[in-house]
């Protein structure tokens, strides 16, 4: 599998970590991303509305983000993409241009590789559980 085709995960220590390293400093416009919605954690601190962790989809339009050495503050906006609970390659989605929505750096989970045309995403990389995803803590 070539690297245009691995997810690209925040959890990933060896290629990820905190400030300019956070996954969110190498997000482009168009690029696909899952993130946490619900509930999250902080620096190990519980944020969110409280409600049961869940993830969500992206494609994504701007990145206002200011990172430092070790920290990243600002938000990410783009389209919502619907998908199914399991995500599998050659998949089709539709995204939903009406419902522009936004999150945090420490939301993000992973960058999905896609081919895209217009508002239809192809998912173009191996099988995505998205509760393999969700950060607990």
């Amino acid at each position: 599998m070539s690297a245009a085709q691995k997810i690209d995960r925040q959890s990933d220590n060896n290629k990820y970590g905190r400030g300019i390293e956070h996954i969110s400093a190498d997000l482009n416009e168009g690029d696909v991303i899952a993130y946490q919605d619900g509930t999250w954690y902080v620096d190990g601190t519980e944020v969110g509305n409280g409600s049961a962790a869940t993830v969500r989809y992206m494609k994504v339009d701007t990145v206002q983000i200011v990172w430092t050495h070790d920290c990243e503050h600002g938000l990410v906006y783009g389209f919502d993409v619907k998908c199914d609970s399991v995500i599998k390659k050659g998949d089709e989605f539709i995204i939903q241009e009406e419902n522009y929505v936004q999150c945090g750096p420490e939301q993000i989970l992973c960058r999905i590789p896609v081919s895209s045309e217009s508002n239809e995403v192809v998912i173009s990389c191996v099988d995505l559980n998205p509760a393999d995803e969700i950060i607990l803590s």
